[in-house]
Parts: structure tokens; C-alpha cells; sequence
């Protein structure tokens, strides 16, 4: 009997061992889903980071915050070591600061907000660890906490001289003007509705 040798297998081949079954091997394969899984759920970060660090994205934020009641609980002595603090809490977050200041019972803090962050949780953080902060640290022992509200505007970049001189320039201000009527004159100049719990 003839048979073509292009058509003969090694299980034909006489004293040739039978073929092994090509199955492939299953760490290989484990291996292997673990990392498009891995791919898969990093994706969509790796292409949001690098959307945001591609783009132009400029976000000036005008925020005000005032201590509970408006109390005169913040130490001018201390104020600048308060500022450093939340100077540091904005560099975690990539917010730029531009300017911050203020009086005994309130401060302004100018800055641009990463576009990855929500303003509401950079105020709560800011707010959050700062009192935490000045309680603990014992250089503002009359401090209770800050307001349960907070005032906050955007800014054009125009804009960013002036504000930053008016920040400067908030203990000459408040001694012709109340925190309470300069918060007021601001919730007016940016169209918002003005609202007595603002000042708890």
C-alpha cells in the first residue's frame, strides 16, 4: 500500500511516539487575561490624565471662607502659618494658588482649579483640614471651626491683577467695611442671590 509522504503523520511514522495534543498552557492563558483585565479597567484613567494634561484649561476660583459665627478666632500673628498650610492642601490637588489673605474672622483664597477636581471637594478638603489643623496645632485656641457655607466665583483671567491687589489689600478694606457688606456687595457683583445662612 502507498502513501503519500506530504499525507503521513509521526503517529504513522513506525516507532515514532504519538503526537501531543497542542493545548495551551493554562498559566500562560491566566497570565495573559489578567493583564487585558488590568488594561481594561485602566484605560479609561490613563486616557482622562492624559486628556486633561493635553488641554488648556485655565479655572481662576475666587473663594471666601469666614469662622464659625464670624468670630475674630484667626491670629494675625499665626495667619501666614495657616496660609501655608492651605497652600500645601491646594499643591496636592494641582491647584494652583495665586493669592490668599484676609482678617481675623475670614480669609480669600484665589486659585485655579484642576480640571480633575470637583470645587466642592477642594473646599471641603480645604475647610476639613485646616480646622483640623488649627485646633490641633494650638496657635488658634479660640477657633471652633469654619462657616457651614462658603462663598466661591470664577474669575477671568483679566481679572487676576485686580483680584490679587484686593486680597493684598484686605486689613486696609475692613477697617471702612464690614465682612458681612463686602460678602454681600460679592454676591451681588457675581448675579447670585444673597442668603442670611451664608453667614452661619
Amino acid at each position: 500500500c502507498y502513501l503519500n509522504p506530504r499525507h503521513r503523520s509521526e503517529a504513522q511514522v513506525p516507532g515514532a511516539e504519538p503526537a501531543k495534543s497542542q493545548q495551551p498552557r493554562r498559566g500562560c492563558t491566566t497570565k495573559r487575561g489578567n493583564i487585558l483585565f488590568l488594561c481594561l479597567i485602566l484605560a479609561p484613567f490613563i486616557l482622562y490624565d492624559y486628556i486633561c494634561n493635553m488641554s488648556n484649561v485655565l479655572i481662576p476660583i475666587h473663594a471666601v471662607i469666614n469662622g464659625y459665627c464670624r468670630r475674630m478666632t484667626i491670629f494675625p500673628e499665626h495667619e501666614e502659618l495657616l496660609y501655608k498650610y492651605i497652600w500645601g492642601i491646594l499643591k496636592t490637588r494641582n491647584c494652583h494658588l495665586y493669592r490668599i489673605g484676609g482678617i481675623e474672622n475670614h480669609i480669600h483664597i484665589l486659585f485655579d482649579l484642576d480640571p480633575r477636581y470637583a470645587l466642592m471637594n477642594v473646599m471641603r478638603d480645604i475647610k476639613r483640614e485646616s480646622s483640623k489643623w488649627m485646633k490641633d496645632s494650638g496657635y488658634f485656641p479660640a477657633f471652633e471651626g469654619w462657616g457651614k457655607e462658603y462663598f466661591a466665583i470664577g474669575r477671568s483671567p483679566e481679572d487676576l491683577q485686580n483680584v490679587i491687589g484686593y486680597i493684598k489689600c484686605q486689613k486696609e478694606h475692613h477697617k471702612r467695611l464690614s465682612f458681612e457688606d463686602e460678602l454681600k456687595g460679592l454676591t451681588d457683583k457675581g448675579g447670585m442671590i444673597w442668603s442670611d445662612y451664608m453667614l452661619t
